[in-house]
């Protein structure tokens, strides 16, 4: 039993790399990722911009910026990004979905993009952009296998500067692309 949680999850692992490679696009204030669910295990992968959590991207210069780094370290460890639900009753709109942490990972990013291609004789380093990323990846167990009906995240409410989200979900074999947005951080799902 123990072998095919493991299997699943390095499925997953598999699947969020591929999905996330396919994203790969850098910009400021918007947001990528997956949720994959699978059986009861719910993976979550998220790209986020540095300079839309912590304010500036590259190695941090100053004091205040190494502490900006552990803020937002402590908020994406510590509070829930995501509120799941799913239908509860004819008359009771939603009930919470209960989830409980396996692993998470949270890996500052440099990225080399952007970098000023021709062929003049000139300083290159000039005209290089350093990109930095916020790479998240958590693992949770499902307290009860269920079809998840809506998402909702805080990250707009932790994280002022992100204005997008695009998410590939993935459940039961069916998958979705959403965004979520400063205005709209909440998603039904009702094709599940």
């Amino acid at each position: 039993m123990k072998l095919i949680k493991t299997l699943n999850t390095l499925l997953l692992f598999c699947i969020l790399s591929l999905t996330m490679h396919a994203n790969d696009t850098h910009s400021h204030g918007n947001a990528t990722g997956s949720i994959i669910i699978e059986k009861n295990t719910l993976a979550l992968h998220l790209n986020l911009p540095s300079e839309s959590i912590i304010g500036f991207e590259g190695a941090p210069k100053t004091q205040q910026e190494k502490n900006r780094i552990a803020q937002a370290k402590q908020q994406l460890k510590d509070e829930p990004l995501f509120e799941f639900y799913t239908k509860k009753s004819w008359f009771q709109a939603k009930k919470q979905i209960k989830l409980s942490l396996d692993k998470k990972s949270i890996d500052f990013v440099s990225l080399e993009k952007d970098k000023h291609e021709d062929h003049h004789h000139h300083d290159h380093k000039k005209d290089e952009e350093e990109h930095s990323d916020i790479i998240l990846k958590a693992y949770y167990t499902l307290k009860e296998p269920t079809s998840i009906k809506q998402l909702e995240t805080r990250l707009f409410l932790l994280f002022p500067s992100l204005e997008t989200l695009e998410l590939s979900y993935i459940q039961n074999n069916n998958q979705k692309h959403i965004t979520l947005s400063q205005k709209n951080p909440t998603q039904t799902l009702s094709s599940y």
